[in-house]
């Protein structure tokens, strides 16, 4: 069954709510980028998984890289998030983000991005703001286009936007699909590794049907 766009347009906007109700909250606090993308993570998990829209259902998973002990993973491609779709019968993708909060401009990001854009295309930095999360793709980012707070406003893209699009298989990179069924888990945490990223999710959605403990 093909996903709808009324169910990519609920879905998404969803997937925005919990996003940007998280970074909001944390706005003012002394909370980091990375932990932040990780608390991010872990909200769609609690909030989206198992949830039904217009008879869509989502099933999330997400895995942090272990920041210490023997399954430390030492080295970061300057990826905070890698983030996995997959829509049932129609198809498996995946994107990558750098987060950075939107009034600390790091001298370090463009070359961050380029780390990201040497494994793909499908790159974005998410800035976090008090408004919620705005986004660019990494390669405007290359291109010298950088944020500016007066921006927050009038930017289109955010992460409705963005998911909306993966939806609707316009973004996002086949490479890096994580497929939903038997050994989903395993399968994320082998893309943590490979792309040695702070947090990965993996959304699985089902179209259509009453059963989604098998994603």
């Amino acid at each position: 069954m093909i996903l709808t766009k009324n169910q990519r347009d609920v879905i998404s906007e969803a997937f925005r709510s919990v996003i940007d109700e998280v970074v909001v909250e944390h706005y003012d606090a002394l909370t980091q980028e990375h932990q932040l993308s990780s608390r991010i993570g872990q909200a769609l998990e609690d909030k989206l998984n198992g949830e039904r829209f217009l008879g869509a259902g989502l099933s999330i998973i997400t895995q942090d890289m272990p920041d210490k002990g023997i399954g430390a993973l030492e080295k970061k491609i300057g990826t905070d998030m890698f983030i996995g779709v997959s829509v049932e019968g129609q198809f498996d993708k995946g994107f990558l983000v750098q987060s950075k909060w939107l009034h600390n401009v790091d001298p370090k990001l463009p070359q961050q991005c380029q780390r990201m854009l040497d494994i793909t295309a499908a790159s974005f930095v998410w800035f976090y703001g008090a408004r919620g999360v705005r986004i660019q793709r990494a390669e405007k980012v290359i291109e010298g286009l950088m944020h500016t707070r007066h921006q927050e406003r009038t930017w289109s893209e955010n992460p409705a936007k963005l998911m909306g699009d993966v939806l609707a298989c316009r973004r996002g990179d086949h490479s890096l699909g994580i497929p939903a069924g038997p050994n989903r888990r395993a399968r994320l945490t082998s893309m943590l590794k490979q792309m040695a990223a702070g947090t990965a999710v993996s959304i699985a959605v089902k179209p259509w049907g009453e059963d989604i403990r098998d994603m």
